[in-house]
């Protein structure tokens, strides 16, 4: 049987298709810049610090956040989210179409979860272009729209902190990690451990009546031969004698 595709219903198949989610890895990893801007949100009942990145196409919230704002997202098992460097993270779920506002202002947006490093939400190129003409001041970590016929301005705030990257010597992180694994390096103190199978010492072959196996230099020096000495009752062990010249060692009982 044959089925024939409508064109339009191609382009509605491919309308459908979810473009894949993109982070930049300044966002997600928390790094900020002296461009980064960001501004207090209000996602349902809990107050964020929101990063404004035109690096991200979509927006995204902290896992930590999403928890505390009791909403229930859809789960998206199947969805990896992409960051810059080419890493791809799994995303837990998205709020479709989840309620916000900045400064009062009223917004709309999927929100995706994810697990970011310092920021508590994202805000991405899908949304900063439902704003319209911007004016985007880096320098003073401003910015200005036009929105129900009205001007509105945003000043950015200051994080709470940031991760920051440290160039470390060799000697240094040798010294770091001497100190975070000092029980592996410390100086042996006492008997090993107990094994599953103990090799006895010689002070406990001397209590079973048997010295341990010895070569008599005399013997090496004139045969080549090892020799063990025997002490105490009952039949000697079998002796060796390896002579030298020969394809194959002979056994001597004695």
């Amino acid at each position: 049987m044959e089925v024939a595709v409508h064109e339009e219903d191609k382009l509605a198949t491919d309308d459908d298709i979810e473009p894949l989610p993109l982070i930049s890895l300044h966002a997600i990893a928390g790094l900020r810049t002296r461009d980064t801007m960001q501004v207090i949100a209000q996602l349902c009942h809990v107050t964020v610090t929101a990063l404004l990145d035109s690096g991200s196409t979509h927006n995204f919230v902290s896992e930590a956040v999403a928890a505390h704002t009791g909403l229930c997202f859809i789960p998206r098992i199947d969805l990896a989210v992409t960051v810059a460097n080419g890493d791809r993270v799994r995303c837990p779920g998205v709020f479709r179409n989840a309620a916000f506002s900045i400064d009062g202002e009223p917004f709309r947006a999927d929100v995706y979860v994810l697990p970011l490093g310092g920021h508590g939400m994202v805000l991405g190129t899908d949304w900063l272009a439902t704003l319209g003409p911007i004016l985007w001041d880096f320098g003073r970590h401003t910015m200005s729209l036009w929105r129900s016929n009205r001007r509105v301005r945003w000043r950015g705030v200051p994080g709470t902190g940031s991760a920051q990257l440290h160039t470390v010597h060799a000697r240094d992180l040798l010294d770091l990690l001497l100190d975070e694994f000092a029980d592996v390096f410390a100086t042996p103190v006492g008997l090993p451990p107990p094994r599953s199978r103990d090799h006895p010492s010689p002070a406990e072959y001397s209590a079973r009546g048997r010295l341990p196996l010895q070569i008599s230099s005399a013997a090496e020096g004139r045969t080549g031969t090892s020799m063990s000495r025997h002490g105490g009752s009952g039949p000697p062990p079998p002796q060796f004698l390896a002579i030298f010249g020969s394809s194959s060692p002979c056994q001597e009982g004695r």
